[in-house]
């Protein structure tokens, strides 16, 4: 009788283990939201500077691609659109390092395009969901002024 109820909650046990679902992985998560679909930028300030017009026009695709070169490796895309023009970039998350306050940073980098420094970043992910992403880099990092950057995706 003994061995039957240790046989019967073993096999309980396991069965409760089995169905327990794992927490999805946070950066892949967001590696997801911000791979999928068109961002545009609805908010740009440094400090008290609104350049959220000059930044209007434009929208953000983030991709993964193959190398050309060497096609076994991958690389993150950026693609900045008005409409007309196309400017290629960067991006990359990373994690945080011991007592930094945002725990995910999204990178990104436009080479020789100084218009679009503003945006060009490590910028801590304060907050994000399926259609917006908040980006902040804090002004202890290379500037003395705030910057803050919005994105949705409509």
């Amino acid at each position: 009788m003994k061995q039957s109820i240790f046989g019967i909650l073993s096999l309980l046990l396991i069965l409760f283990y089995s169905c327990k679902k794992d927490e999805p992985d946070p950066m892949e998560v967001l590696f997801n939201t911000v791979t999928t679909g068109t961002w545009y930028i609805s908010e740009v300030t440094i400090g008290d500077t609104d350049l959220t017009s000059q930044f209007e026009p434009y929208s953000l695709t983030f991709t993964r691609e193959k190398d050309p070169e060497s096609p076994q490796q991958e690389f993150n895309r950026l693609i900045l659109s008005d409409g007309s023009n196309i400017v290629l970039g960067t991006w990359i998350f990373m994690a945080a390092g011991p007592g930094e306050e945002y725990k995910t940073f999204l990178s990104t980098a436009f080479v020789n395009n100084s218009g679009f420094q503003p945006i060009s970043a490590r910028w801590g992910v304060k907050s994000y969901s399926d259609n917006r992403i908040e980006l902040i880099k804090p002004s202890e990092e290379f500037s003395t002024d705030t910057r803050l950057m919005v994105l949705v995706k409509q």
